[in-house]
């Protein structure tokens, strides 16, 4: 957070709030999803990007056959109904190996996938 405070416009609470919802994600992928952190406004996101960047190597993946629903419901991409099908598909099906799968079975749609493809690893 020290690093992020100086930035201009990130104080100690827009810090937080960017660290906290880098966990919960499991790292960023673009700075765009800035943006998606509470009062993170358009115009300070212009004042941030060109001072920030994202390193992917660095994203952790929910193993989506391992975890449990509550580890699941954390991400701020999986909605409650996703994650209920997820656990509902292996319970009735098994391992979940493709993204095909995730799709074909309407538990993703193809944007959702788009948004999620970086968290997820079968």
């Amino acid at each position: 957070t020290s690093q992020l405070m100086k930035l201009p416009g990130i104080g100690p609470s827009f810090a937080r709030r960017i660290v906290k919802y880098k966990e919960r994600l499991g790292g960023y992928v673009i700075k765009e999803q800035l943006k998606e952190i509470y009062g993170f406004s358009d115009e300070l996101y212009d004042k941030v990007a060109p001072l920030v960047y994202v390193d992917i190597f660095e994203v952790r993946k929910l193993t989506i056959n391992e975890c449990d629903y509550v580890t699941l419901i954390q991400h701020p991409y999986l909605t409650k109904e996703m994650v209920k099908n997820i656990i509902r598909y292996r319970k009735e099906y098994g391992k979940i190996s493709s993204k095909n799968e995730l799709i074909e079975h309407r538990i993703f749609t193809h944007d959702d996938w788009e948004r999620l493809k970086w968290y997820i690893d079968f």
